[in-house]
């Protein structure tokens, strides 16, 4: 079988032809030199380069989105934690100090903020302590009873579970509670750590529990009358 191609020196001849004709062009910018189109010519002044700054400057790919980086340290406050007394529903006192922590390790670079509300609309004044390695300790101290708000955001967005209400009972009197036991002195992983709280008969409606730590653990308590 055989195929005709047609005439080699033809072909050449046309593909010549059409290469060394320039086509009309009615602006200058869009001159094309052979190299196509967006291609600068050392001879034309006129090149897409002006019409297309971005094609030289070498941010084409952020034209199309491809070389957008995204912020590896964006801010995520829902990886924040807090943990402690001072923003627990109950177990804080007028005129106590009622402390707790912020970790933000996981969160991103930002800014924390912590304010706390209390009777009234009045804003009371709190410490915040950065103690490196995104821990904060924080602490207030209640003037009086009554439903306090303890507001902790991150970078402008509130943490999870805040604000914090936080029910402040009067304030304490010498007492006879007392709390012993091994889980007050140590403990290991994966096991309870049981202790004892007696009351004598005391007051307890402001009673709370709280531990501090590198994770949360959770509570159980039992009254045996």
């Amino acid at each position: 079988m055989l195929i005709d191609f047609g005439d080699e020196d033809t072909t050449a001849k046309q593909a010549t032809q059409k290469k060394s004709a320039a086509p009309a062009h009615s602006s200058p910018d869009l001159f094309d030199d052979g190299g196509g189109l967006g291609t600068k010519s050392p001879s034309d002044p006129f090149s897409n380069q002006a019409l297309n700054p971005d094609l030289s400057s070498g941010k084409s790919g952020d034209l199309l989105g491809l070389d957008s980086e995204e912020d590896e340290d964006a801010v995520n406050a829902a990886a924040c934690r807090a943990y402690g007394r001072g923003i627990q529903a109950r177990g804080v006192r007028a005129k106590e100090v009622a402390d707790f922590r912020v970790v933000t390790k996981a969160a991103g670079e930002g800014e924390l903020k912590v304010s706390v509300i209390g009777p009234g609309g009045m804003e009371m004044p709190v410490k915040v302590s950065d103690q490196g390695d995104g821990n904060y300790a924080c602490n207030y101290r209640p003037g009086k009873p009554g439903v306090y708000k303890v507001n902790i955001t991150y970078s402008g967005q509130h943490i999870p579970k805040s604000p914090f209400t936080v029910n402040v009972g009067s304030e304490a009197k010498p007492s006879r509670i007392r709390a012993y036991g091994p889980g007050l002195e140590g403990g290991q992983v994966g096991h309870p750590a049981e202790f004892v709280v007696e009351t004598a008969g005391e007051d307890i409606s402001g009673l709370g529990f709280s531990i501090e730590g590198p994770s949360q653990a959770k509570i159980e308590c039992h009254d045996n009358g």
